[in-house]
């Protein structure tokens, strides 16, 4: 049987060695999906950036304190504690060894997803560029209102024939109609 303290120091030695520094952003988009990736279901209220002393741990009122000061270990251990006590085991202790290993499934998931990796810059467009992407993005609204309009002359091609169609068997119809009636006026008078 593995000692919870076994378990965290497992946690502890899944991180890299440099971990980059946590944005509030970064922070209330990881408790985000951690929540959902745990719970199934998206949290539901609203993130607040905190600072200082101030734990990530667990929200209050519909308002999920985000420290990103402490960084990203603080951010995944204060997450799990939120998702073990309140999601997973209530009744258990809040450093068992089933919170130990919800952080450490936590910190893999961080870690396999890549959050910890710094995002790629955005290539600098110059203004010629720009251009270029307005031109080619007005060009094909162009084209696909052109294929809209081509569409609905075919629909109304199609519709006329139709009422051409329907006029005419309504017409041939009429007739038949008068045809008929004046044999039973015929019948009843007794005319030939």
């Amino acid at each position: 049987m593995v000692a919870a303290k076994e378990w965290y120091r497992r946690v502890n030695a899944i991180w890299p060695a440099k971990v980059p520094p946590l944005t509030f952003e970064q922070g209330a988009n990881a408790a985000q999906r951690l929540h959902r990736f745990v719970t199934g279901a998206n949290y539901v209220g609203t993130f607040v950036e905190t600072s200082g002393r101030r734990y990530s741990s667990y929200p209050r009122r519909g308002r999920y304190p985000i420290n990103a000061q402490l960084g990203w270990k603080r951010l995944i251990h204060d997450i799990s504690h939120y998702l073990y006590s309140y999601h997973l085991a209530p009744d258990d202790r809040p450093h068992a060894k089933g919170h130990a290993r919800l952080e450490m499934k936590l910190a893999k998931e961080v870690i396999r997803r890549g959050w910890l990796k710094p995002a790629p810059e955005k290539p600098v467009e110059t203004r010629a560029q720009r251009r270029t992407h307005r031109i080619a993005h007005v060009e094909a609204g162009i084209e696909r209102w052109n294929r809209k309009q081509r569409r609905a002359l075919n629909a109304l091609k199609k519709l006329r024939r139709k009422l051409t169609n329907l006029r005419r068997f309504q017409d041939a119809d009429r007739q038949a109609g008068m045809r008929d009636s004046l044999r039973r006026n015929d019948r009843r008078t007794g005319a030939q």
